[in-house]
C-alpha cells in the first residue's frame, strides 16, 4: 500500500480502541475492499489488508483520509538474510503486518507455487511503491537443485523470502533443507510467524493440547504407513496429520483399524475460511461420516492420544470387525492373503499368520471350517 492511499466508503465499528474500521481503498486505479485501524492517538489509519473489488460503482470519498504506514512494520529488511515467511492458510487477514512489510521489501521471492505467490502479491497490493522482486520457484521436485542457487544469492547479500502455498514453510512443506543448508553455512534466518493449519486445528478441536505430535501427510506406501501407525498406537500425545479430500475416507478407515475404532478425532476443513467446519466423533463415525462424498477443502486430522490403558479399555469386538472389515475392503482391491497378513500384522499388532487365516476364510479359499469370526477370535486370544 502506498503512502498516498486515498480511502474510500467508511464503515465504522467502534467496538474497542484502535477501532477497526471496514473500507474501500483506490490505488493504482483498482478498487479495493480492506481492513485497516484507526490510531487515535496517531491519527493514522494503519492497513491490515486489501482484497480487489470488481464491480463497484458507489463510491464515497473522503479525499482527506490518507493511509500512512506505522513506522514499526517499515523496518528494513536485512541484505544476506533469508526470511521464513507464513502466507494466508485461507483467509487473506491471516497476513501478519511483519510479512506484508518483509515481502515489499526483499530482493527474491522463493515460492512453492509462483501463480499464488503473485496472486497474494496482487490481492495485498505487497509491493506498491517498490520495485518488483525477482519471483523463483521453490517447491518438492527442485528443492534440492534450488537450494544451491538461493544460498548463492544470499551470500551476495541479496535478501530472500521463503512462502509456501500457503501457512508456515518447513512444515509438510519445502522449507527445512534450506534452513539447514543456510544454518551450516551461517547464513542468518528469521522466521516471520504466521497462520499454520495443524496448530489452529488442535486448539479448535477441543482435544488436549500439552502434549502432540505432528506427523502430517502418511506415508503413500502400505508397508511405510503401517510401521508409522504401528509406532504411534500407544503414545499419549495427540496426532496431527494432513490429509486431501479425496484420500480422507481411506485414511479414517486405516486410522481405525490401526489406532482403534473408538479413538476421538476432529476433522478440521476450510479453516479460516467462510465454511469453516470442526467434525468431532471416533474415527469409525467420522469415517462412515465421510464414506459416499468426501470433504471440500484441505483436511487437518487431530487425534486423541492413546489413554493410560488404551488397549485394555478398547472394545474387542470393535477391534475384531474393524480388522474383519479391512481385510475385507482389501481383498475387494485384489490384495493377497499373504499381502493383506504382513500389513495389517503391523498396524494392528495381531499375528501375521492368524490374519493370513483370516483372509484365506473371507475369500472362501481356507482349508479350515473356522468361520472369519472364529479366525478373528483366535488371532485376539493368543
Amino acid at each position: 500500500m502506498r503512502n498516498d492511499g486515498i480511502l474510500l466508503s467508511l464503515n465504522l465499528y467502534q467496538n474497542s480502541v484502535p477501532t477497526v474500521y471496514a473500507i474501500r481503498i483506490h490505488t493504482a486505479s483498482v478498487l479495493c475492499h480492506s481492513v485497516a485501524m484507526y490510531d487515535f492517538r496517531s491519527e493514522a489509519v494503519i492497513l491490515v489488508y486489501s482484497v480487489p473489488l470488481v464491480g463497484t460503482r458507489k463510491l464515497w470519498y473522503h479525499p482527506r483520509m490518507i493511509v500512512p504506514s506505522p513506522p514499526a512494520v517499515q523496518a528494513p529488511v536485512v541484505p544476506g538474510r533469508l526470511y521464513v515467511v507464513a502466507t494466508p492458510i485461507g483467509n487473506l487477514g491471516d497476513i501478519t503486518l511483519r510479512a506484508l512489510s518483509v515481502l515489499a521489501q526483499v530482493d527474491v521471492i522463493a515460492a512453492e507455487d509462483t501463480r499464488t505467490a503473485q496472486r497474494l502479491l496482487e490481492c495485498l497490493h505487497i509491493r506498491a511503491g517498490h520495485a518488483p522482486a525477482e519471483l523463483v520457484s521453490f517447491f518438492s521436485g527442485n528443492e534440492a537443485a534450488r537450494t544451491p542457487t538461493l544460498l548463492a544469492m544470499l551470500a551476495e547479500k541479496r535478501s530472500v523470502a521463503l512462502i509456501s502455498e500457503a501457512g508456515l514453510p518447513g512444515i509438510s512443506d519445502p522449507g527445512e533443507r534450506l534452513v539447514a543448508a543456510a544454518r551450516q553455512q551461517d547464513l542468518p534466518v528469521e522466521v516471520i510467524p504466521g497462520a499454520c493449519a495443524a496448530l489452529t486445528a488442535l486448539v479448535g478441536s477441543g482435544l488436549p493440547t500439552s502434549r502432540f505430535e505432528f506427523v502430517g501427510f502418511l506415508p503413500r506406501k502400505d508397508s511405510d504407513r503401517d510401521a508409522l501407525l504401528a509406532s504411534l498406537r500407544t503414545t499419549p500425545a495427540t496426532l496431527l496429520l494432513y490429509e486431501s479430500p479425496e484420500r480422507t475416507h481411506a485414511t479414517l478407515r486405516v486410522l481405525a483399524t490401526a489406532l482403534g475404532p473408538s479413538r476421538a478425532v476432529c476433522l478440521s476443513r476450510e479453516l479460516t475460511k467462510r465454511f469453516e467446519e470442526h467434525v468431532r466423533g471416533t474415527l469409525a463415525e467420522v469415517a462412515e461420516k465421510y464414506a459416499d462424498t468426501p470433504p471440500r477443502g484441505e483436511v487437518t486430522l487431530v487425534i486423541a492420544g492413546a489413554g493410560p490403558s488404551q488397549e485394555a479399555t478398547e472394545s474387542i469386538q470393535d477391534r475384531l470387525a474393524q480388522l474383519e472389515q479391512e481385510t475385507t475392503r482389501r481383498l475387494g482391491l485384489g490384495h493377497s492373503a499373504k499381502e493383506i497378513a504382513a500389513a495389517l500384522s503391523i498396524s494392528s499388532g495381531q499375528p501375521r499368520r492368524k490374519i493370513y487365516q483370516l483372509a484365506l476364510a473371507l475369500s472362501g479359499r481356507g482349508r479350515n471350517t473356522k468361520s472369519p469370526d472364529e479366525s478373528l477370535q483366535d488371532a485376539t486370544e493368543r
